[in-house]
């Protein structure tokens, strides 16, 4: 039987115009190997970091917002309290100089490609499960790892939908605030061991046969793609896609065309023909009044 293990990620945050794989990981955790194990590493993901200069560089570079990225890196870890508390405090200029300096001169901090390395090698031949995972956490672990071209195995899964099927009406699902109502508790939220430990945690008062469940869970409906109109029926009141799809059908592409048919057969004729057009009734009655220009 498959085992399973919660994962979680702490990153830096993008500018708009950027997409969630390109996001850089600063934290990496995963939870739950024999219900026990722990992995956790800290990621330094900048190329350049010698100065606060370069941090900030680095991190405009590569697509990542640097005041919001740096604000969250320092509290992160200043929680940790590997930076004294006062830095959160401090300018953005004067919170990447000191950051610089950490990095440099921690052995706490490993690249992208080790820490990505070594937690899929730790992970291996587990089902892995993030709160919100595939809008998220999935996206950023695959994009990171075809960028340093490392293998991921891995079967990805997400426990949003699994709370709301199995936890019908909660009033949220933000894992903090659903921690504290399974558990009337809180826990120390935003640090990925801690948010991988708690997670593993509420899975398990599910239940005992986790994996079971989640095949279990009713499929999500594939998104329905979407088809750009080409005619100017769709700027009819009322008339959407699948009301043009059936003026197509009857070899009417534009309003030129719903007008000529219009001039040239009966009311009774457009009650036959077009009975799957939205509120055909109504539109008919306006077409042939007139009230309804084309």
């Amino acid at each position: 039987m498959m085992k399973w293990l919660t994962y979680d990620l702490e990153t830096t945050f993008l500018r708009k115009g950027f997409k969630r794989k390109d996001t850089l990981i600063i934290e990496i955790a995963l939870h739950g190997k024999n219900k026990k194990e722990s992995f956790q590493r800290l990621v330094n993901p900048l190329k350049k970091y010698s100065t606060g200069l370069e941090i900030i560089q680095s991190l405009n570079e590569t697509g990542q917002s640097p005041d919001k990225s740096i604000h969250f890196w320092v509290k992160l870890l200043s929680q940790k309290k590997m930076m004294n508390t006062s830095v959160k405090r401090k300018s953005v200029a004067d919170k990447a100089e000191l950051l610089a300096k950490l990095l440099n001169t921690s052995d706490e901090f490993i690249t992208t490609e080790k820490a990505l390395t070594e937690a899929i090698d730790w992970g291996k031949d587990h089902k892995w499960i993030a709160h919100n995972g595939t809008s998220f956490d999935s996206k950023i672990v695959k994009g990171q790892a075809k960028r340093f071209d490392i293998s991921t195995p891995i079967d990805f899964s997400d426990s949003l939908p699994f709370f709301r099927h199995y936890m019908k009406d909660e009033p949220s699902y933000s894992q903090p605030i659903l921690y504290k109502s399974m558990f009337k508790g809180k826990y120390m939220a935003h640090h990925a061991l801690e948010d991988a430990k708690a997670l593993h945690k509420m899975l398990l008062k599910c239940g005992d046969n986790i994996i079971d469940m989640f095949e279990q869970l009713p499929k999500t409906p594939k998104k329905k793609k979407y088809v750009k109109i080409d005619s100017d029926l769709i700027d009819i009141k009322g008339v959407g896609p699948k009301s043009v799809q059936v003026f197509r059908t009857k070899d009417i592409h534009s309003k030129e065309d719903l007008k000529k048919f219009i001039i040239t057969y009966p009311i009774s004729d457009w009650l036959e023909q077009f009975k799957g057009v939205h509120a055909y009734k109504k539109l008919g009655d306006k077409l042939y009044s007139g009230e309804l220009i084309l």
